[in-house]
């Protein structure tokens, strides 16, 4: 597929082009991806992401992740660490209720 764009890097359709297809490639994504805010407000979870984890989105999307921490779904958040640090970081996340542990990875963008 070919995107032509305004500029010499096609920034203007291919951005347009990002934008408008965004949630479809999340979706489509084996990996499970949590997206947060710089607050580490849990803003989008991907399908993927309930499959590995077992917690639905519903659970989780709208809420920081300290209180997740607090109300014991998950032991410890990456999101929490990597808002603070601004460094990625690779960790274990324990969650409590499935008894799964996955080794996530967060990194700052914004």
């Amino acid at each position: 597929m070919s995107i032509k764009g305004n500029d010499s890097y096609g920034r203007n359709a291919h951005d347009e082009f990002i934008q408008n297809h965004f949630l479809d490639f999340l979706e489509a994504s084996f990996d499970g991806v949590a997206i947060t805010d710089a607050d580490a407000n849990v803003i989008i979870v991907n399908s993927a992401y309930e499959r590995m984890t077992d917690i639905v989105r519903e659970e989780i999307v709208g809420k920081n992740t300290s209180d997740l921490i607090k109300n014991g779904v998950i032991e410890d958040a990456v999101a929490y660490h990597v808002t603070k640090t601004h460094i990625t970081t690779t960790m274990t996340h324990y969650y409590h209720r499935t008894g799964k542990s996955l080794m996530v990875t967060g990194s700052p963008v914004l």
